[in-house]
């Protein structure tokens, strides 16, 4: 059995990278050929995790203030407990271990990106490509990501997607509900999303755009609602899944995406999705009529290409099946299968 040590900052936010570990966590334990400890670093113990773990998943809760120096704690974690590979999951972590490799026992060193590179100034890029080169492998979620990096002329990168955290044996229908799902911040536009919907929301009064999340700019964005009666908000949700099989389509707004875990949870609901062009989504349904684009920026186009769905029920059941072929790539058994490769 091999001994994998994931390493993260904070194992109980709740984010997509900590859902991502979760469903590892499980899918190893059913595999039953990795050994998983997970180690959190500002978490602390006794601290409730937004997440489920398989219980054969050992979790170490470090408490360290988040950008402490913990240099010397995790050289005497590591001599203390040996494993055959270390996965670090943010690029600060990966710089903090790329500098201490020489005073730590050997074993193998993969780095994750999970997020796109493009967020990033190309100082910080060339600087994370430095710190990348001196990992075994190196990860990331989508062939944009890849191509980023290649253009420096890094070629050892892999492309290993992040596993849907569900399955669905159902698929969504026509249900004339617009679903978007996620932190309401300034770069998922929700402000845009609103505007889009607004053009044409008394068009069609029977349809609603639901809102499902929470952020700083979650008062900004009610407020740009208030005019529309069939726009609707939901702080949070614990069962994703029946929120995605009772929409019609899912809405995606953002200025950027890494690789946005909302987007693999439609796919598995045969859920289709309309998106401003990001790459992250291009990638993942590549091949596929499961998404439909929208120029960035354009409230407008963004409008035009939710009314298209609107109109064609044939549509958008057409783009739903290839949704749910699209997703069987995503499942927790076909992605353990590439990570045990790796590991």
């Amino acid at each position: 059995m091999k001994k994998v040590c994931y390493l993260t900052n904070c194992i109980t936010n709740l984010g997509g990278i900590e859902r991502v570990i979760s469903t590892h966590s499980f899918a190893f334990e059913k595999d039953g050929t990795i050994d998983l400890t997970i180690l959190s670093l500002n978490s602390k113990p006794g601290q409730n995790s937004s997440f489920k773990f398989s219980p054969s998943t050992k979790i170490i809760h470090c408490g360290f203030p988040f950008e402490s120096n913990c240099d010397d704690f995790l050289i005497d974690f590591f001599q203390k407990n040996k494993f055959d590979t270390l996965v670090t999951f943010h690029s600060p972590i990966a710089h903090t271990v790329a500098r201490l490799r020489k005073k730590l026992p050997p074993m193998r060193l993969v780095m994750t990106e999970h997020c796109s590179p493009r967020d990033y100034t190309w100082k910080r890029q060339l600087l994370n490509l430095y710190v990348y080169r001196k990992a075994d492998k190196f990860v990331v979620l989508i062939n944009d990501s890849a191509r980023n990096y290649r253009r420096f002329g890094f070629r050892g990168v892999l492309v290993v997607p992040n596993p849907v955290s569900f399955t669905s044996d159902k698929c969504s229908d026509y249900n004339k509900v617009i679903l978007a799902v996620g932190r309401i911040e300034e770069v998922k536009r929700y402000d845009l999303l609103v505007e889009a919907f607004g053009r044409i929301a008394d068009k069609y009064p029977d349809w609603t755009l639901r809102i499902v999340g929470h952020g700083t700019q979650q008062e900004t964005v009610r407020k740009l609602a208030e005019p529309y009666k069939n726009i609707e908000f939901q702080f949070f949700s614990d069962d994703v899944k029946s929120l995605m099989l009772d929409a019609s389509f899912l809405a995606i707004s953002s200025t950027f995406e890494g690789f946005p875990m909302v987007a693999v949870e439609a796919l598995e609901c045969g859920l289709p999705i309309v998106s401003t062009k990001l790459p992250a989504i291009a990638s993942m349904t590549q091949g596929t009529s499961a998404a439909l684009f929208a120029k960035q920026n354009d409230p407008a186009d963004l409008a035009d290409k939710i009314e298209q769905l609107i109109l064609d029920p044939g549509l958008v059941r057409e783009m739903g099946r290839q949704a749910k072929q699209c997703a069987l790539q995503y499942r927790p058994e076909v992605i353990v299968e590439r990570w045990k490769e790796i590991f």
